[in-house]
């Protein structure tokens, strides 16, 4: 039997009804299954999580809403050009690549042409 399914069976004397003998029922106790603990734990590491990421945010929120009047928009001001610079450079080598690949396919495909003799 799979480790995650144990029953254990219990003998339960039930009350007797008028004249009847005592009567023996077997209850079968359910072990969680495998299915049901991974829920479980699921569970607790999810709200574990949450926990986690209010506690970061509530920190960020305490910590930078004081510098947004004063230094946050020095820091985003100073960072404008550099990021100008990358979003050129980037843009730039991208078409550059583009271009070349354009050349090379089309020197390519003219290889594939047949020569007049």
């Amino acid at each position: 039997m799979h480790p995650c399914f144990i029953y254990s069976i219990k003998q339960v004397t039930t009350l007797p009804i008028g004249p009847q003998m005592p009567r023996y029922a077997q209850v079968i106790s359910h072990e969680p299954s495998c299915r049901e603990r991974i829920k479980v734990k699921f569970k607790r590491h999810c709200t574990q999580l949450v926990g986690w990421v209010s506690d970061f945010f509530f920190f960020l929120s305490n910590f930078f809403l004081p510098l947004f009047p004063t230094v946050l928009p020095l820091i985003i001001a100073s960072s404008l050009p550099l990021l100008y610079f990358f979003i050129f450079y980037f843009f730039t080598v991208l078409y550059t690549l583009f271009i070349i690949r354009r050349i090379s396919l089309f020197y390519f495909f003219s290889l594939l042409k047949p020569t007049r003799q």
